[in-house]
């Protein structure tokens, strides 16, 4: 206890101590700080004396400088303003001498003007009569030139400096016209000389014309002499044979006439223009006042030759048509006088005792022998009641017609029975016909209902095709393809028939039921109508459908193919094995080729990638790794991968299969090691270029980054490059296998253009070429190489739209791009 008091008054004194140290320390500041403001505020204080010192010595130096800059201003301006008035003065003094120059100039153009003024005056009035020289006439140029001299006397002494100019005008203008006038003297001669010898040409032309006429005429005259008794109406009776002699006379006569006239036609065309001249005048009018205008009317003239011309080929036409009237008129003439004649002889032939009188007996032999009838009596009872005439025994001569008529009758009475016993049995027939026809509309109805049934059903099935395509698998969707194609199929079968069926109907149709039996075949064919364009719209959803599950077993394949090459390449990098050894390892049977089993085996066996953990989250929303692929979708890998179709992969397409290839993101080095201290650089990387993983990705020691052995595609130059730096920076990124085509070439399935590579005789060809449309991306599968016969760099490649692969130009042999890196 006693140790305990003494240790608590010992640290009751430290205490006190301590507070009393604390207190000293305290008062010490509170006077550093007192000393601290009247320091500050001597120095506050001196600092405001030094502030208001500088501010007198500012204002008195302001000061100083305002009066000396208003001294020197006022100097300025007083300088200024006896420079300024010096300026007035000279300004006043040369405005003086101007305006005393401009009135002396004034006088001087006045002068000048009025003198130039006469000179024009004078010049203007010789110009007038030189004006009037150039148009002057061959009758008064003696005048116009003593015009003009006097002209040229009076005014050119006042022409001034225009006189030798006005002088050399008047005498080029006289000249000229002098010119002028011989020119045309000698035209009008030589237009003279020109037409006398054209008025001789119509003359000698007319005189031919003329001829021709006169012939025509005379012919026509001939004419109408042949035509006389075929026209004349009082004319005696002719035989048939006579007026045929008479016409064909007339004929030729008329054919000799119409060619002369043809001949005068063809003159008139051909020389018309030049036998026109004969007729204007040739004299002057007052010498055809007199003996020259008899003259004139005695010369042959064009106008009256045409119209003797048309006069005769009027008669011509006028007489040729009468004759052929008349001759008509004379020939059915002369035809009944025959046929009359000939009835009186039939008449003679039938009677027999040659009374001049016909019995029944008669008649019967009469319709018998020329019309193989034999009369019914009651026939020849009405028509004796018709033609014998009071006591005669029978038919007299002049009613031997209507013995005719009656026998005539008679045949069309016996014809009209026998058309109605054959309409009969048409009609019965062509009922038969009909019945049998209304079969086969019935039988065509019920074929063209059932492919509209078929055509419906496969409607029906094409519109939930879209539907359906969401939630089905590729493999799934080919076979609704299929069902749907055969539907399709079985309804253009159907279809097809039916319309061969409809179109059949008519075949061999009896004429009368051919209108009732087109009515009936285009109401099918109208209930038909719809199908084409129905099964057309069908086919186009199937064929989208399936294009679509194409692209969906591309897609399913490309991610299929991801996958498998992400477990290649791991298996890859953690046995640091290069591609070459890769296939060793995945070729088990060493026979440089994959077969399926050894392709399948090695993904049960290869190594692995750990499964990253997922949160429940992420699971449940389907967000995590990618599983891996299953025999099947392996399966189907490698039959995508079997190019040759022969179940095996060679070595060189897995080799291109498991390559990586990444992009340049951004400008880097390429170095000779993988260590960055110490390594030599080979090149500078620019970005865009493409690059080849051969080895890696692996950790750089000491800078601590991932880097990778890599061969540049652009020189084949290999060396070791930083996939990122050590700051982030990405200077490698996935890529670089992928083009895309920016001019539209073609996909081949051969390496060489004209298809004779090894390859391509034994490569079972499903299409030689396909259209590569701009736009469209292509990943490789051969890098390009050069092509020695065309010279064009050509790479293999698979069309990411349908998985088409082949061989195509990346650049054309003048340096054009037809692909470039995405």
């Amino acid at each position: 206890q006693q140790q305990q008091q003494q240790q608590q008054q010992a640290w009751s004194q430290q205490q006190q101590q301590q507070a009393a140290a604390a207190q000293q320390q305290q008062l010490l500041a509170q006077q550093q700080e007192a000393m601290k403001r009247q320091a500050q505020l001597e120095n506050i204080k001196k600092l405001e004396a030094m502030r208001q010192q500088q501010q007198v010595q500012q204002q008195e130096l302001q000061r100083r400088q305002l009066e000396d800059n208003r001294r020197k201003l006022e100097e300025q301006n007083r300088m200024k303003m006896d420079q300024q008035r010096q300026r007035m003065e000279e300004m006043q003094r040369q405005q003086q001498e101007f305006v005393a120059r401009q009135a002396q100039e004034k006088l001087q153009k006045e002068e000048n003007m009025k003198r130039q003024m006469q000179e024009q005056v004078s010049a203007l009035n010789i110009r007038r009569v030189v004006h009037k020289v150039k148009g002057v006439k061959a009758d008064t140029i003696a005048a116009m030139e003593q015009e003009l001299a006097e002209a040229l006397q009076k005014e050119l002494p006042n022409c001034g400096a225009l006189s030798e100019r006005v002088s050399q005008e008047a005498k080029t203008a006289l000249e000229t016209a002098k010119e002028r006038l011989r020119k045309e003297e000698e035209a009008r001669l030589e237009i003279e000389r020109k037409r006398k010898e054209a008025i001789d040409k119509a003359q000698a032309l007319l005189k031919e014309f003329a001829g021709l006429v006169e012939a025509a005429e005379a012919a026509s005259k001939g004419l109408v002499e042949d035509a006389a008794p075929l026209s004349a109406k009082d004319g005696p009776d002719m035989k048939a044979n006579e007026v045929e002699a008479n016409g064909k006379a007339a004929d030729e006569a008329a054919v000799e006439v119409k060619a002369k006239l043809k001949a005068c036609q063809e003159h008139m065309l051909q020389h018309g223009s030049a036998m026109r001249i004969a007729d204007t005048p040739v004299v002057p009018p007052k010498v055809q006042e007199g003996e020259a205008a008899e003259e004139q009317d005695a010369k042959p003239s064009m106008a009256k030759l045409v119209t003797r011309m048309n006069e005769c080929t009027k008669l011509t036409d006028t007489t040729a048509a009468a004759a052929k009237v008349g001759k008509e008129r004379l020939l059915k003439k002369a035809l009944a006088k025959q046929k009359l004649e000939a009835v009186a002889k039939q008449f003679d032939k039938y009677d027999a005792d040659k009374d001049g009188v016909m019995t029944r007996k008669d008649v019967e032999k009469y319709a018998k022998s020329e019309f193989k009838f034999a009369m019914p009596a009651a026939a020849i009872d009405e028509m004796w009641k018709a033609c014998a005439v009071g006591e005669a025994k029978g038919v007299k001569k002049e009613h031997f017609q209507k013995v005719r008529v009656s026998v005539g009758i008679a045949r069309e009475h016996a014809k009209d029975v026998k058309r109605k016993a054959d309409r009969i049995e048409k009609e019965k027939k062509l009922a038969e016909a009909k019945e049998r026809r209304q079969e086969e509309v019935k039988e065509a109805t019920a074929e063209a209902e059932a492919a509209e049934a078929k055509v419906k059903k496969a409607e029906e099935l094409a519109q939930t095709l879209a539907a359906k395509e969401k939630t089905m698998g590729a493999s799934d969707m080919a076979t609704l393809a299929d069902e749907a194609d055969g539907l399709l199929k079985d309804a253009k079968e159907e279809v097809t028939s039916a319309k061969s069926t409809v179109g059949n109907l008519l075949e061999g149709c009896e004429d009368e039921l051919k209108a009732w039996l087109t009515g009936e075949q285009k109401k099918i064919e109208l209930k038909m109508g719809r199908f084409d364009a129905r099964l057309a719209k069908s086919t186009a959803q199937a064929a989208k459908f399936r294009e679509d599950g194409k692209k969906k077993e591309h897609e399913e394949i490309c991610l299929v193919e991801k996958r498998a090459f992400q477990m290649l390449k791991y298996h890859q990098r953690e046995n640091r094995m290069t591609n070459e050894a890769l296939f060793d390892a995945v070729d088990t049977d060493k026979d440089g080729k994959i077969g399926e089993a050894e392709w399948l085996a090695f993904f049960n066996m290869c190594t692995k990638e750990p499964k990253k953990e997922e949160d429940g989250e992420a699971k449940k929303d389907g967000e995590g790794a990618a599983s891996e692929p299953t025999m099947d979708e392996l399966g189907r890998l490698f039959a995508t991968l079997d190019e040759e179709e022969d179940g095996e992969i060679s070595k060189e397409r897995f080799i291109n299969f498991v390559r990586h290839f990444m992009k340049v993101a951004k400008d880097t080095v390429l170095t000779s090691t993988v260590e960055i201290k110490g390594s030599k650089s080979l090149r500078r990387l620019l970005e865009g270029e493409v690059v080849e993983i051969l080895q890696g990705p692996q950790e750089e020691e000491t800078v601590k980054v991932m880097r990778v052995n890599a061969k540049a595609m652009k020189d084949e130059l290999e060396g070791w490059i930083s996939v990122t730096g050590n700051q982030g920076t990405t200077f490698l990124e996935d890529g670089g296998h992928v083009f895309k085509v920016i001019t539209e070439t073609i996909l081949t399935e051969s390496f060489e253009l004209d298809g004779s590579g090894a390859k391509a005789s034994a490569r079972k060809l499903k299409d030689s070429t396909r259209k590569l449309k701009v736009g469209e991306v292509v990943e490789v599968r051969e890098w390009a190489k050069k092509e020695e016969k065309s010279g064009l760099m050509r790479m293999k490649c698979k069309c990411r739209a349908d998985g088409a692969t082949g061989w195509v130009t990346t650049v054309g042999n003048q340096g054009t791009i037809f692909l470039e890196v995405v």
